[in-house]
């Protein structure tokens, strides 16, 4: 099958769970969550991801972090309800905000306390001094043993206060769509969409409306071609993780 249905468990005792639609074929996952299942495939199968983004602004700005479950169906209660390991991470009440894929196809995210402040953080290879946590708000950043991290379960069913850059990039990541933002400056000193030595062609590539939003959500700043380029290293790792 290649969607399934998701669902997102807050654990504070007073939010009931929200669901969403999961695409196997990539391995992401829509981020626009329902109260109702069956109205998540309702909008889903009438307008496939766009619709659901459009019929479920994106308003809540509480942080949580969350449970994500995925079944193996369209459905918790069905007869293909097996349930896969379940991820931790953050969510608002209407976007899972992370993690949004499942098999190792995303950075592993983490949160970081730094004098005070709670920052989302993203595991990075130091080289020979270890893996460390870099929050999404500084580009350049350092190591500290000072610095306190926490595993998403850590503090499961908690609303969080994050610091505002770091919510921020995620609502931006959460909320993206196919259309191409205009850069800032930043990035217009060295365009994402075309890499300054590409060694290739261009070419032209039809792509449906899920595949579509999918790249635009992976790539730089919603950068389609950046997206696609993403999407086919990841699934060449993962073939050859397989063939291990």
């Amino acid at each position: 099958m290649s969607h399934v249905l998701g669902r997102v468990d807050y654990d504070d005792g007073v939010t009931p769970s929200r669901f969403f639609v999961h695409d196997n074929t990539s391995g992401w996952s829509i981020p626009t969550l329902f109260s109702d299942p069956d109205e998540a495939w309702r909008i889903y199968d009438h307008g496939k991801s766009r619709a659901m983004q459009s019929v479920v602004p994106a308003h809540s700005t509480h942080v949580r972090a969350v449970r994500k479950v995925l079944t193996n169906g369209r459905g918790f209660d069905s007869e293909e309800s097996t349930t896969r390991e379940p991820q931790f991470g953050l969510a608002t009440e209407d976007r899972l905000l992370l993690p949004l894929t499942e098999g190792g196809n995303e950075d592993k995210y983490l949160l970081l306390q730094v004098e005070g402040v709670l920052h989302v953080a993203q595991e990075t290879d130091g080289g020979f001094s270890g893996a460390y946590a870099h929050p999404l708000c500084k580009d350049r950043w350092e190591y500290s043993a000072q610095n306190q991290e926490f595993a998403f379960d850590d503090v499961l069913g908690r609303t969080l206060v994050l610091c505002p850059l770091c919510l921020k990039r995620l609502f931006d990541a959460s909320t993206r769509t196919s259309s191409a933002k205009k850069p800032d400056s930043a990035a217009m000193k060295r365009p994402v969409g075309r890499p300054a030595a590409v060694g290739g062609k261009r070419v032209q590539v039809y792509l449906d409306d899920d595949s579509l939003f999918i790249a635009g959500w992976i790539g730089k700043d919603g950068n389609v071609s950046d997206g696609i380029r993403k999407a086919l290293r990841q699934a060449l790792e993962k073939r050859d993780s397989r063939e291990r």
